[in-house]
């Protein structure tokens, strides 16, 4: 896997980040063969198969300013942004309720927030 963090700081007051992770999909258990329980009206999966989910890869960036004020408060500026390319992760794979695959669960896509913050020293 590859983890990263770069940093910018063009001036003390400012400061910005990009962090981002690179990594193999985590292993999983694919169901590859299921069988209706007629009793229960359930299908039971029968066979599995060891595989890997898709590579995961996320970015983050983050931005702040800092203001300083005549009484020694300050306030801090931020904005953020959790996976900024929106990339769909897999957590596991989804079936529906026959098992046939239907796809990936994944992770949550992109989150922006920002605000600020006061500190009094």
């Amino acid at each position: 896997w590859l983890r990263g963090r770069i940093t910018y700081s063009p001036v003390s007051r400012l400061n910005g980040s990009l962090i981002f992770i690179w990594r193999e999909g985590s292993e999983s258990s694919l169901v590859t063969q299921a069988s209706l329980d007629q009793e229960l009206n359930v299908f039971r999966p029968e066979r599995y198969v060891a595989d890997r989910l898709p590579t995961y890869f996320r970015a983050d960036a983050n931005v702040s300013y800092v203001l300083g004020m005549k009484n020694e408060a300050r306030i801090i500026l931020f904005a953020s942004a959790s996976n900024i390319f929106n990339r769909r992760n897999a957590i596991d794979f989804r079936y529906h309720p026959n098992y046939l695959q239907d796809g990936f669960s994944t992770f949550s896509g992109s989150v922006f927030y920002a605000g600020l913050m006061i500190n009094w020293q």
